[in-house]
């Protein structure tokens, strides 16, 4: 046999092993993901089972009890003003939750609040929604309803009274 003989067996060989590493690496962040939602694995005959831990984000139920009544009436007489305030409120929680100022980075606070577990990333993922949201709100780029405050302001006072609860 001759060396490119040689060679080209052997790279017929290795090609579907080399191909499969490759997407492996390719996808290790999702496929470390989803080994880690494993919740059971069993063999049941000639076949497995697995039971997977669903992807949906978990956020914590809110309650329209924890906006106070000013915020609640000023939802419908200035929705963006009652968006504003309710970020207030939550940005301050964080901020003495992290331990941090209330000018320190966005990310730099839910950095602080995930790695002190008083937030999942999940939680700290609707915090950057909820500041984005309030932007948008503040520069008018998005008409607002007393609907969509409201439902802005339940989340937002959610995260904040799960911060207070915690830090106690």
């Amino acid at each position: 046999m001759d060396l490119l003989t040689l060679l080209s067996n052997t790279i017929s060989h290795i090609a579907w092993p080399i191909t499969i590493l490759i997407i492996v690496w390719w996808f290790r962040a999702s496929l470390s993901e989803l080994i880690r939602r494993i919740k059971s694995f069993e063999k049941e005959g000639d076949k497995y089972k697995v039971e997977i831990e669903s992807a949906a984000k978990k956020v914590p139920e809110s309650s329209p009890e924890k906006v106070p009544d000013d915020i609640k009436k000023l939802t419908y007489k200035a929705p963006v003003k009652a968006i504003d305030r309710s970020w207030e409120e939550l940005s301050a929680s964080a901020s003495t939750a992290a331990n941090l100022s209330m000018n320190s980075d966005l990310f730099t606070i839910g950095d602080a609040l995930v790695r002190k577990n008083l937030l999942t990333e999940t939680e700290v993922s609707a915090l950057y929604d909820l500041n984005t949201l309030k932007d948008e709100a503040l520069s008018g780029r998005e008409f607002i309803t007393d609907v969509s405050s409201s439902s802005y302001a339940t989340v937002a006072y959610t995260l904040s009274d799960k911060l207070k609860d915690k830090k106690i």
